[in-house]
């Protein structure tokens, strides 16, 4: 570990420091759209409402020329079509993607010879609608209807004439799309149990039928809006906007306005491709003042001049905008009541999960899968419903236990230090600390960098700061030197970590009575949270919501009760009526799957060098299921040549024997290892380096298969042939700016890392004094191919 004169160069440089922090799953709202370049390769691109700050999701390859067809999201999941020949999808093919940009995976495209056109996914999520052709009538297109896992496949359509194109859910059972009959176009609608209806009945304008757009719904779902191109005996008419409702036979369509500005003539226009905006009285559509080139543009209801408000500028092409939202995940709550240990969710009834009394300081691990508490007997893990009761540690001085941010660990205190021990009892606890001074609560980072704990100075409650390492080679943990972020006379204790990373709350008696106070994850900027209202009676343990960084909760008032409190508008909540609790705990309710999560650390990969990347299982069904299938496919051409499991060595290195392509492993009774929260450390290589195309991306899908429903893992999903960049190298350009050294120094400090870089921390010492020797060059630097081959490691040096 770094010597402590680390803290003076820290202190010298935190206040300049802009620190990488994770995203909180907060709600937000977002415009997804497609994003060709001139070159012809088209993105995801997620469109921030509130910042107007722009994401490119999917980040196809330089040489992946493919369109993307259509756009659908529900929740965390955007689905789309797209072909994509890099990998092996020729024909266009059905992906999902979160909408954090993690898990790209080609969701549900088995056959390559199939053209998967159009997709949707249902209000609830549960079920996928799409067009697709078959072998008997490949320039047909039908509408299929599936779970979202890909089972339970049903044809909701079978003339052959027909082109179904454009699905959307009007609700979980009905849906809305477009069929081309020749020239003839109509909207139609399908329930999930094969019953059709023509909406638009354009059979009674013959011979000039109008040319339908993809049609999208509004936020109430009785509404449609559309581009149309109105045909007469001089043929089409420039594309302008409609909106149709009800959604039904006795549908009323009006005109929005008629405009819009093309440049073209009519009969080879793009639509405009409308889509509702944030509420109902708005309009998103894609087009241009000048040339072919569509900008994003949004227009209030009535229409007056759509052009005012543009939220795009550039080369790029936007096409197919999509509006979604994410949503705050709901909460579980963890607190004791009676010395008894009580688990409950927002929506739902309290469960004990301690058949007797005597136990105190509950926690709860960030998915809500796993609590610990003390009892007099020691330190006990057990499941939400009361299952899998497992004894960590049996000291009696034991206390404060806190999960890591992967659920593998659990930290706790006893005897006045900080120990750690493995979730599943495979190693023994280790002693991290050797004051004695520990004496309160520990909390996590979110990025699992850093712990803030409770210490004791003369007597007083003072905040730490630790960088935390992690092996998961090892699975080991260490340690850093604690500093001191509250040096004062008064206590201060009880800290949390906002989901984003940004803020620590904790209680501060420095105005002679408990108070809520807050601080930036460097503690700075020390503030007593102000209420509107009355405050806080003698609060205590104070946390931060599982997901919103503006959400926290507390125990207050005699007798003793939750509460909940939004720091950005001073507004207190009283929490469940009747409930009465000594301690609170809060994480997010689990998903209720076995899921996996990939964690790539540098994403660009020089073929020549082999490399390790991780994949962590977590295990949120309740109760647990007897098996589960893990399954990575990695790219063509590359190997697998080891795996651990949790820092041992399995008996064989995949379940079902391969080492290319489809790697399977088996959890549980009869498995290759036991079904719980696990990681596996995934070592591969290329079997012919000199065979890979630089500048192309490499997918890596994967799912968890559990009674034969798939979850696919999120995650990094891709590596891109090339020259890896030094990770510190946050902007790419291969030179080293003033604040990407002291973000450097900030990581130095603690002992941190970027993209899982540097993989063994003792080289640090080394890469700060490199990274420094890059900065101070105004040639920057390169990557050290020579080297960096010859010693199986990513290298860099000076030009």
């Amino acid at each position: 570990m770094h010597m402590i004169k680390k803290n003076e160069v820290l202190r010298l440089f935190l206040a300049v420091l802009l620190i990488m922090v994770s995203g909180a799953f907060a709600q937000k709202s977002y415009i997804l759209y497609s994003q060709k370049d001139t070159s012809g390769i088209s993105d995801i691109v997620r469109y921030d409402t509130a910042t107007g700050e722009t994401v490119v999701l999917t980040c196809f390859g330089k040489t992946d020329h493919g369109l993307i067809l259509s756009i659908s999201a529900s929740g965390d999941y955007i689905y789309f079509t797209r072909p994509s020949i890099p990998n092996s999808r020729p024909n266009p093919a059905i992906w999902r993607i979160s909408v954090d940009g993690s898990g790209l995976t080609d969701f549900l495209s088995p056959d390559t010879t199939i053209s998967y056109y159009h997709v949707a996914v249902s209000p609830d999520g549960n079920e996928i609608a799409y067009t697709a052709n078959d072998s008997a009538n490949p320039s047909g297109s039908y509408l299929y209807l599936c779970s979202s896992d890909g089972s339970n496949r049903i044809k909701l359509t079978n003339d052959p004439n027909w082109i179904c194109s454009y699905p959307v859910f009007v609700n979980n059972d009905t849906i809305l799309f477009r069929v081309k009959n020749g020239y003839l176009e109509n909207y139609y609608t399908v329930t999930t149990a094969g019953v059709l209806t023509n909406l638009t009945n354009n059979e009674s304008i013959s011979p000039y039928f109008p040319r339908l757009g993809r049609p999208m719904l509004n936020y109430k779902r009785d509404t449609i809006v559309y581009a149309k191109q109105v045909q007469d005996s001089t043929g089409y008419r420039k594309w302008a906007l409609y909106n149709f409702s009800p959604i039904s036979t006795s549908g009323v369509e009006n005109l929005l306005t008629d405009a819009l500005y093309f440049e073209t003539d009519p009969l080879y226009q793009e639509e405009p491709y409308p889509a509702y905006g944030s509420n109902d009285t708005s309009i998103l559509f894609c087009g241009s003042l000048a040339g072919n080139v569509y900008d994003l543009y949004n227009v209030n209801i009535p229409i007056i001049n759509p052009y005012l408000e543009m939220l795009t500028t550039g080369n790029y092409h936007i096409t197919l905008p999509v509006l979604t939202s994410t949503v705050a995940r709901s909460q579980r709550y963890v607190y004791v009541q009676n010395g008894y240990v009580y688990v409950r969710d927002e929506t739902g009834n309290p469960v004990r999960v301690t058949a007797s009394s005597g136990n105190r300081n509950p926690a709860i691990n960030k998915r809500g899968t796993m609590i610990a508490f003390v009892s007099g007997s020691g330190l006990y893990t057990v499941r939400p419903d009361g299952t899998n009761l497992v004894q960590i540690d049996s000291g009696t001085t034991v206390d404060y236990p806190e999960f890591s941010p992967d659920g593998l660990w659990v930290l706790f205190v006893k005897n006045g230090d900080i120990y750690a021990r493995v979730v599943d009892c495979s190693k023994p606890a280790a002693r991290l600390t050797y004051t004695g001074n520990v004496a309160g609560k520990i909390c996590f980072s979110p990025d699992g960098q850093e712990i803030a704990f409770t210490g004791l100075v003369n007597g007083k409650k003072h905040i730490f700061l630790s960088p935390v390492q992690f092996s998961y080679d090892t699975m080991t943990i260490l340690l850093g030197a604690p500093r001191d972020i509250a040096p004062l006379t008064a206590d201060n204790y009880s800290p949390s970590w906002s989901p984003d990373g940004s803020l620590i709350v904790f209680i501060s008696t420095r105005n002679q009575v408990p108070e809520i106070w807050l601080m930036n994850r460097d503690g700075s900027s020390q503030r007593k949270i102000i209420f509107a209202l009355n405050s806080p009676v003698n609060p205590s343990s104070v946390c931060f919501s599982g997901n919103l960084s503006n959400i926290i909760y507390y125990v207050s008032g005699t007798p003793q009760a939750i509460w909940t409190a939004d720091i950005s508008q001073q507004q207190i909540i009283p929490g469940f009526t009747g409930v009465y609790a000594e301690y609170v705990q809060v994480s997010n309710v689990p998903s209720g799957v076995i899921e996996g999560e990939r964690m790539i650390g540098i994403k660009e990969r020089d073929p020549y060098v082999p490399f390790t990347y991780s994949l962590l299982m977590h295990v949120d069904k309740v109760p647990l299921p007897q098996s589960a299938i893990l399954t990575e496919k990695i790219p063509d051409g590359w190997v697998l040549t080891s795996v651990k499991i949790n820092g041992s060595t399995p008996s064989q290195m995949t379940s079902n024997g391969a080492t290319e392509s489809e790697l399977k492993w088996l959890f549980g009774k009869t498995g290759i290892a036991p079904l719980q929260d696990s990681i596996l450390q995934i070592t591969i290589e290329h079997k012919n380096p000199a065979s890979e195309t630089y500048g192309e991306y490499r997918a890596f899908p994967g799912w968890c298969e559990t009674y034969g429903v798939k979850t696919f893992t999120r995650g990094i999903s891709n590596i891109f042939i090339s020259n890896p960049y030094i990770p510190v190298d946050f902007n790419r350009d291969w030179k080293i700016s003033d604040e990407e050294l002291l973000r450097t120094i900030y990581l130095w400090s603690i002992n941190g890392r970027v993209s899982g870089w540097p993989e063994d921390l003792n080289d640090w010492d080394m890469w700060l004094l490199r990274t420094i020797g890059f900065w101070a060059n105004t040639s920057g630097y390169e990557y050290d191919l020579t080297n960096s081959r010859s010693q199986g490691k990513y290298l860099w040096k000076k030009l």
